[in-house]
């Protein structure tokens, strides 16, 4: 504001200087000219007496002494001219003031030079005998005037300039002063100019309606911060050139960034092709939904566009942490496929004997071995589908029935009796130690855990080995459950498959031992279910010991 005020003044006072010189350069032109016309006027009367009485001799004397004098006969033939031989000159019945001097009686003229720097004013009068005389002089136009006062309005303009100069910033600061002293906080109790009133009342008030407009927004952006912060889903807010206008901290949790600095783009934060592809779509209009795969986890990205009035606006896009149902997924169809494989082993053995049977191809005396094999491989098949079974329950959360106290020493007993006799046909020592725990679960499923480890444990046991099943408190108020053998051991490369599905470590011997490959994953199920934490030692031909430790109940 100040440098506009300093530019106005100094602008109005240089231009005033110009036009006030051009003004008085005009009426001095204008007084002059009419002065040098009564001083024409006054000598051509002087004159004309001096050849009404002298004739041309008159005039002869005169010459030199004052400006051009012509005598020009009633016809237009030049009798006499003080600068010029009349013989060489032409005839002037032509020039006007030569004609209005013969029909009034005086006449005048004026005419410009070819390059308008010069002109000459023409007073002619009629003498008694018909002749004119006609007086001329040479002046500047006004123009040639103007380029003569050039230098002094330069000067004029340049002192102006620099008074207008300094006096406009003394002004200008007087006049800003006011201006700057006013406190924005408190407008109303500034000391300006009353003319600045009606602004001040009206800053005021829109101050005041600001101040509630920040407040709301701020509100607002505490609660979007809040919701959004809180999401479990990711939230980034793009604009039209792809920069970051908003994220939240699941956004950069899920794919493991930084915060972006102000204006830079989402691609910042991921620059895989099937995120871009995504956020290109949006772009383009469509709604996009694709599956990223990062290094520990998969996202399924949803890329929106937004638009306002028919022009895209912005574009979000919500990330999804699904890398449990893609676990799920590929867990879902291996199991399928090794389901479908494990029940293909059995029916088939079944369908072959059941076919030679049938078609009368075996012998009478082998007739009992096939029957045999049907029913171990059917049995088989039952013992499968029943594991099946039980893994999809537990992994649905069905229970037989509710988690309640449980003396997990009483179970272990139950399966050691039940247990202990198929141990000793195999020439192996089964022992049982502990005393009463108590933990929060369901008998059915723990049974069925401590049955399946003590399976595994003499089925992959050696000749004249041990199994040893044990039970305990512990001083920090939780209970273990060790099941601990002598036999083949486990690999290092294998420890943490066993428990998967269908996993075996020696896939021959497990079948020869009627094996699903699913006793260990469901040891592991119902230990997540029932809120116990499974360790796996072993040793390749020294044996293997299973801990699983939970929570005594209270």
């Amino acid at each position: 504001m100040r440098q506009k005020i300093l530019r106005s003044l100094a602008l109005t006072a240089l231009v005033s200087v110009v036009l006030a010189t051009l003004l008085i350069a005009f009426v001095y032109y204008e007084d002059y000219d009419r002065r040098m016309e009564n001083d024409l006027a006054q000598s051509l009367h002087f004159l004309a007496a001096g050849a009404e009485a002298g004739g041309v001799d008159f005039l002869a004397s005169v010459k030199g002494q004052t400006d051009r004098i012509t005598l020009i006969s009633s016809d237009g033939a030049v009798l006499f001219d003080s600068r010029a031989d009349p013989g060489t000159m032409g005839n002037h019945g032509d020039r006007p003031e030569f004609i209005a001097a013969l029909s009034l009686g005086q006449g005048e003229a004026t005419r410009v030079s070819g390059t308008l720097l010069q002109k000459t004013y023409y007073q002619a009068l009629r003498l008694g005998d018909g002749s004119v005389l006609r007086l001329g002089t040479e002046t500047d136009t006004v123009i040639n005037a103007l380029i003569g006062l050039l230098p002094t309005m330069a000067v004029a303009g340049a002192l102006a300039f620099f008074l207008a100069a300094w006096l406009s910033r003394y002004l200008a600061r007087r006049i800003v002063a006011p201006f700057n002293r006013i406190d924005l906080d408190h407008p109303e109790d500034s000391p300006v100019y009353d003319e600045l009133s009606p602004l001040l009342t009206r800053i005021v008030e829109q101050k005041k309606t600001i101040d509630l407009q920040m407040e709301d927004l701020e509100r607002r952006k505490r609660e979007f911060a809040a919701l959004t912060d809180n999401m479990s889903e990711g939230l980034l807010i793009l604009d039209p050139a792809t920069r970051v206008l908003s994220f939240n901290r699941a956004a950069l949790s899920l794919l493991s960034a930084d915060p972006p600095p102000e204006g830079a783009t989402v691609f910042s934060l991921n620059r895989s092709e099937v995120f871009r592809a995504a956020v290109e779509d949006a772009l383009s209009g469509r709604h996009s939904q694709r599956v990223l795969a990062l290094p520990r986890r998969s996202c399924q990205v949803f890329a929106s566009p937004v638009f306002e009035r028919g022009a895209l606006f912005g574009v979000t896009v919500l990330l999804l942490d699904v890398t449990e149902r893609e676990e799920r997924e590929a867990l879902r169809r291996e199991f399928t496929a090794n389901v479908s494989h494990e029940l293909k082993t059995p029916l088939t053995s079944i369908s072959g004997a059941a076919e030679l049977l049938k078609n009368n191809m075996v012998a009478e005396q082998d007739i009992p071995h096939f029957a045999e094999t049907i029913y171990n491989e059917a049995a088989r098949l039952i013992s499968l589908i029943t594991d099946i079974i039980d893994l999809s329950r537990l992994d649905e959360g069905k229970t037989p029935e509710e988690m309640a106290p449980t003396d997990l020493y009483q179970v272990a007993e139950g399966v050691y009796r039940r247990l202990k006799p198929i141990a000793e046909e195999r020439g192996l020592a089964f022992s049982l130690a502990g005393s009463s725990a108590v933990i929060l679960g369901s008998p059915v499923l723990l049974e069925e855990l401590v049955a399946n480890l003590c399976d595994n444990a003499i089925k992959y046991n050696r000749p004249g080995g041990s199994i040893r099943l044990s039970v305990e408190g512990m001083p920090d108020h939780r209970v273990c459950l060790t099941v601990a053998d002598t036999g083949i051991g486990i690999p290092p490369e294998a420890r943490d498959r066993v428990f998967e599905r269908f996993y075996r470590v020696d896939k021959s011997r497990s079948k020869d031992e009627g094996g699903t490959g699913l006793g260990l994953s469901i040891v592991k199920h119902v230990a997540e279910r029932t809120g116990g934490a499974i360790t796996l030692t072993s040793a390749l031909g020294e044996g293997t010991a299973v801990r699983i430790l939970w929570d005594a109940a209270r």
